[in-house]
């Protein structure tokens, strides 16, 4: 059994004294396997590094991290049947410098970016595209 483990994974490190154990091996190949399943699917056949997800609107905001600072961001609303406010809006596109909108009754728009911002490790929205029991999907690009 190994005594030492690295910092970042745990996987297993042996001193001279150590038992090798096939047991380690299994668990560290697992571990590895976890780690490049989670990055499966960050980087795309062109070396662009994005993240996608899905989350359910929480007023007045949502933070996502996503795990780099994203330079565009694009989120669709899944759910628009039966909302009480009336929203319209049915995508966004946001940088650190505009936002774009595409809605049902507004068209396409230009938008204030006060209610989108990047930040170092994802993003926030504010209320228009964090409204309680909707869903929203999206896409970080870096």
């Amino acid at each position: 059994m190994s005594s030492k483990h690295t910092p970042n994974y745990n996987l297993s490190q042996w001193e001279a004294e150590d038992k090798v154990l096939r047991t380690d091996f299994n668990e560290d190949n697992a571990k590895i396997d976890a780690a490049l399943k989670a990055l499966q699917g960050a980087v795309d056949i062109h070396g662009m590094v994005k993240a996608e997800g899905t989350y359910i609107g929480v007023y007045p905001s949502y933070t996502a991290n996503v795990g780099f600072q994203p330079s565009m961001v694009i989120i669709v609303v899944d759910k628009v049947v039966g909302d009480p406010v009336g929203r319209s809006q049915l995508a966004v596109i946001f940088t650190r410098r505009f936002a774009f909108s595409i809605g049902t009754t507004t068209g396409a728009s230009i938008r204030s970016t006060s209610d989108f911002k990047i930040n170092s490790n994802g993003f926030t929205v504010g209320q228009e595209y964090s409204y309680n029991t909707f869903s929203y999907h999206y896409l970080a690009i870096k």
